[in-house]
């Protein structure tokens, strides 16, 4: 219908984004697992009973706030138009881990290696929001650390100063599966390393990856199957589209509290 295309507010251009991701990107979005994410943020986080909840205000206020929001926009946005470019490279990618044995006839790893690397360090750059999340819902505030944390994380901020491998060690202590599996199985440290440190190549052949990721053991080789660094580079792709679902949530919660006191 003619009026969903008239923008009037904010929220109009956050649903009209959304509605051209979906068109573009159907194919590899696996919807029932957005829609379970977005239920849980609602259900837990941003619901009625957290509406005037100093927590959920100071982290909209002062958190996740009007500027961190924009920025989010604009680096997903970003890495929106390169997955698109790109995502006739996916075409053999399913979301299913463990594809050995599969042959895919068309690939660019070269391509494929720094979108990867640029999904991964924008995940494990806004990991920290993910973090707060999960202390608050486990443990009632946004800087109640889970049991076992190192000790150089004492609030939800200073995850943010951890390596990647750390921040994904802290993210696994909690408890709930739904933001722990946006990690676990694409925010591979040792992968990146490899890319990062030039010290990945593509076996066409075989269509097996080697990289060698750990400076002190040069030596020391790692590998996975082409087709399931696809399937790593699209859970990825997906980890940075939830990121996108939470500044969205985000925007339209502050929205209605800004209505509220109107």
């Amino acid at each position: 219908p003619e009026e969903i295309f008239i923008y009037r507010i904010d929220l109009d251009y956050h649903r009209n984004y959304f509605l051209a991701l979906n068109r573009l990107m159907a194919a590899w979005i696996n919807f029932e697992d957005h829609a379970a994410y977005v239920d849980w943020l609602s259900a837990n986080i941003f619901n009625e009973l957290n509406f005037n909840s100093a927590e959920t205000n100071r982290f909209i206020e002062d958190i996740f706030d009007v500027d961190v929001t924009e920025k989010i926009k604009i680096d997903i946005a970003d890495l929106t138009r390169r997955f698109i470019d790109l995502r006739e490279y996916f075409f053999y990618a399913n979301g299913e881990q463990s594809k050995s044995g599969h042959y895919a006839a068309v690939n660019n790893f070269n391509l494929l290696k720094s979108f990867y690397t640029d999904c991964f360090e924008f995940v494990g750059r806004t990991s920290h929001y993910i973090f707060m999340l999960q202390n608050f819902s486990e443990r009632g505030t946004l800087d109640s650390v889970p049991t076992g944390c190192p000790r150089n994380v004492t609030d939800g901020e200073s995850l943010s100063h951890l390596n990647n491998g750390e921040k994904l060690s802290v993210i696994n202590l909690s408890e709930d599966e739904i933001l722990k599996v946006m990690y676990n199985d694409c925010f591979d440290s040792k992968l990146r390393n490899g890319i990062n440190h030039f010290k990945a190549r593509l076996d066409h052949d075989s269509q097996m990856i080697y990289y060698y990721p750990i400076t002190r053991r040069p030596e020391e080789e790692y590998n996975i199957p082409y087709i399931d660094f696809l399937n790593k580079s699209l859970d990825l792709f997906n980890t940075v589209l939830k990121i996108g679902q939470l500044a969205k949530i985000v925007n339209v919660y502050r929205f209605a509290k800004d209505d509220s006191h109107s």
